[in-house]
């Protein structure tokens, strides 16, 4: 499988670059949702963590049902880091639109920018980022129902 050297991550239909969603390390659902569309072009089938900190974009995931993959993207959208393991077993964790459901009931219940999507124990995703009042906010949802179990404020 060829290895793809840089990625361009234009958010919001290019009005807001990657380095000013990094600089803040929180994404908003929007940005999330181009951030998919572009990791699935990149080659990503299935998500298991996306998480917005230190300047970088990293996802892990599955590649394809035999390559999983964790890629750093830099403030410039350009992949810098990538490393790629063969398993068996076929594909695991979220699709695309796993990731938006979950984002989608994550902001239904007033989160607004996000840090970190990843999928947890028992079949829940796990969402942590900000709510309107700037409180960190961590929330957990059913993976098949995309219904909320908990929600952690601090």
């Amino acid at each position: 499988m060829q290895t793809k050297h840089a990625l361009m991550l234009p958010l919001i239909a290019g009005s807001l670059s990657l380095a000013a969603v990094s600089a803040q390390a929180r994404m908003t659902p929007d940005q999330v949702d181009a951030l998919l569309k572009q990791t699935g072009e990149y080659g990503f089938t299935h998500y298991e963590e996306i998480s917005f900190d230190d300047g970088e974009v990293e996802v892990e995931g599955w590649l394809d049902d035999n390559w999983t993959a964790d890629v750093d993207f830099t403030l410039q959208g350009e992949a810098v880091r990538e490393e790629r393991r063969r398993r068996d077993g076929g594909a695991r964790g979220l699709s695309a639109d796993d990731v938006r459901n979950a984002v989608k009931a994550a902001t239904d219940e007033g989160l607004t920018q996000i840090e970190e999507i990843q999928t947890r124990r028992g079949n829940t995703i796990e969402v942590e980022g900000y709510g309107q009042n700037g409180g960190e906010m961590e929330i957990h949802i059913d993976a098949e129902s995309y219904k909320v179990i908990n929600i952690d404020r601090d």
